[in-house]
């Protein structure tokens, strides 16, 4: 009877020591930040992010597994921001090696402005950092027209959405959206003109 409780014990602590392994596969690489106590974990302030399988951003892979320590219900879906695409699988590329994507043609229009030749070179653009989101399906509207109508707002005291649908400015800096740009256009008594549609 004694020998079959410490198996049993023995078991257990083999089930809670290694449920990594028990579980299956993670995406995330926490292995490297086992510690006493994780769910204290110190993380780096280094930006890289990553996006969980609860659809939030982490800054770094760090802070992915401090929060997998404390639910481990939640893993890494793919490196970069978390977006409207579902790039679950793409991952960062090292070395300077390039991904393989197919020559298949299904575009999809990125916020700045570049179409992509199909979700493969999407989302590989998202794990190795691009700041974008999808725009539309399909090419990208070429925009002939570089003026933007701001008649509209005769106020800097407006509250503007969080919409995306980036802007760029002929200061060089990218604004969010038409709100964001138009407030900037008053402050600037009008000096200020679109670049292009976009991210700068």
């Amino acid at each position: 009877m004694k020998m079959t409780r410490a198996a049993a014990l023995l078991g257990l602590l083999f089930l809670v020591c290694f449920s990594d392994i028990v579980s299956g596969q993670r995406w995330a690489s926490c292995s490297v930040y086992r510690m006493a106590d994780r769910s204290n974990l110190a993380c780096p302030r280094d930006f890289q992010p990553v996006c969980g399988t609860d659809n939030v951003t982490y800054p770094n892979e760090c802070s992915l597994c401090r929060e997998i320590f404390r639910n481990r219900v939640i893993d890494k879906k793919h490196d970069g921001r978390c977006i409207k695409v579902d790039c679950t699988g793409y991952m960062r590329t090292t070395g300077g090696r390039e991904s393989f994507c197919t020559q298949q043609y299904n575009p999809l229009c990125a916020t700045n402005g570049v179409t992509y030749s199909n979700k493969c070179s999407f989302c590989t653009a998202v794990a190795n950092g691009e700041d974008i989101d999808l725009l539309m399906p399909g090419k990208c509207p070429k925009f002939r027209n570089t003026r933007i109508d701001c008649s509209g707002f005769k106020s800097t005291d407006v509250y503007c959405t969080a919409e995306y649908m980036p802007l760029c400015g002929s200061d060089g800096r990218t604004y969010g959206n038409k709100c964001h740009f138009c407030i900037a256009v008053l402050k600037s008594r009008g000096s200020l003109t679109l670049k292009h549609h976009g991210k700068c």
